[in-house]
This record gives C-alpha cells, sequence and structure tokens, in this order.
C-alpha cells in the first residue's frame, strides 16, 4: 500500500463510504444516518492514526499501544524478513500475536484499525515481563509449540503444565 494513501487511509474510506451511498439515489433517513456516523467514526480514527503516525515520524517504530482490553501492541522490525516490520501484540500472560507488514507505518495502522490507540508507558513491556502471570504465560506457550512441532507428546505436555501451574500458582506453594 503507498505510503501517503495509507495515512489517510480513514479519511478515504469515509469519503468513499459517503460517495457510495449518496451516488444510490436512496432516500433512506435511516440509511444516511448509519452513513454517517460510520464515515464520522472513520474519521475520528483518522485523527488518532494522525497522532500515531506523528509519533512515529518523531520518534520512530518501538512505541506501544494499548486497547480497551488491556491488550498491548507495538511496531518493530521483523527478524524473520529484511527490510519487513511487524506488529507483536501481548498482554498480562505474555505474546500472543503477530502481523508482518512491508513498512511500519502499515503496522501501525492495523495497530490503530485493531484498536490499539492509546499510547501506553514505555516500559510497560519490561514491567510486564517481570511478573508470574507472564512467566507462566510464556512457558505455558513453549509448552503448547513443543506439541505442535512435535517435539512432545500431548500427554508429556499435560505432564509438564501441571508443574508448571503448581510452579506459579502460590496457593499450591507448601511451606
Amino acid at each position: 500500500m503507498e505510503t501517503q494513501r495509507l495515512r489517510c487511509d480513514f479519511a478515504v474510506r469515509a469519503a468513499n463510504l459517503r460517495v457510495s451511498f449518496t451516488d444510490t439515489g436512496k432516500d433512506d433517513a435511516s440509511l444516511n444516518v448509519w452513513v454517517e456516523q460510520a464515515a464520522k467514526e472513520l474519521e475520528e480514527k483518522q485523527v488518532v492514526l494522525d497522532a500515531m503516525l506523528k509519533l512515529y515520524d518523531e520518534q520512530g517504530i518501538g512505541s506501544i499501544y494499548k486497547d480497551k482490553h488491556g491488550r498491548y501492541g507495538f511496531v518493530l522490525a521483523d527478524a524473520s524478513e529484511e527490510g519487513a516490520f511487524r506488529y507483536q501484540l501481548f498482554d498480562a500472560n505474555g505474546f500472543f500475536s503477530h502481523s508482518t507488514f512491508t513498512t511500519a507505518e502499515e503496522a501501525i495502522l492495523e495497530l490503530c484499525d485493531n484498536g490499539y490507540c492509546e499510547l501506553a508507558p514505555g516500559d510497560t513491556l519490561d514491567k510486564m515481563t517481570q511478573t508470574r502471570d507472564w512467566k507462566f504465560g510464556t512457558e505455558a506457550l513453549a509448552l503448547r509449540t513443543a506439541v505442535e512441532m512435535g517435539r512432545k507428546t500431548w500427554q508429556q505436555a499435560e505432564r509438564e503444565y501441571a508443574r508448571l501451574v503448581s510452579k506459579y500458582d502460590p496457593d499450591l506453594w507448601v511451606a
């Protein structure tokens, strides 16, 4: 996607929405209200995207954004594909998703489009990685990955998972 087009993506979507439904010739008040509301929401998202891209232009990649559910995302250079970028998503339990793009701007647009719009403190990831939930989640994910890769059987993973629960659940610790 062309970088300049991408930087005004929500404004373009709002304009296209209005044009698409204005040209239908239908005089449906409820549809017109819906179209206008949807277009306004896209324009509001454009304001947020503009702020995110301004921060990127000033500071580069690495800013962390939060969604309304307490999940986080940030953009970084993709280690597996030279010249590509990815957004990486995480929550209190560890990393849970990523997606790769040809430009950092595309990754920022997708973060914004998926609701990761609120700037979070720069040390959010550092703090989360020190928690019991994060450590448990990371080890549990490693077990799941080992099963998916064929390095462990499901039964082995179940036994190791039970040990993980004991390791990280203070209610199960013996004094």
